[in-house]
């Protein structure tokens, strides 16, 4: 019930995308670990398709981190509790 009402408010208030993007990037930090969130030097959520994109600062790792994006991906979702991620996409 509760979280009914606070999507039709922050639907209405026009909040709900950007609410969202908080909401991704926090579980990206959660998910992937201090060490990776600290290497991620940006990332960038499109709400409209349901794309991650992260940078990140190092080629090896973000070698790694591409066979890992569906994993990274599903973790997402489990962490949100719902689907706001379809791809995750590594730099």
């Amino acid at each position: 019930m509760v979280d009914e009402l606070v999507a039709i408010f922050t639907s209405r208030l026009g909040i709900r995308n950007d609410l969202n993007r908080i909401r991704v990037y926090q579980a990206w930090d959660d998910v992937v670990g201090f060490r990776v969130a600290r290497a991620t030097a940006k990332h960038f959520y499109r709400a409209e398709d349901k794309i991650l994109f992260c940078t990140m600062n190092s080629s090896s790792l973000a070698n790694q981190l591409y066979f890992q994006s569906e994993i990274i991906k599903k973790r997402i979702n489990e962490e949100l509790g719902e689907n706001l991620v379809e791809k995750v996409v590594i730099r």
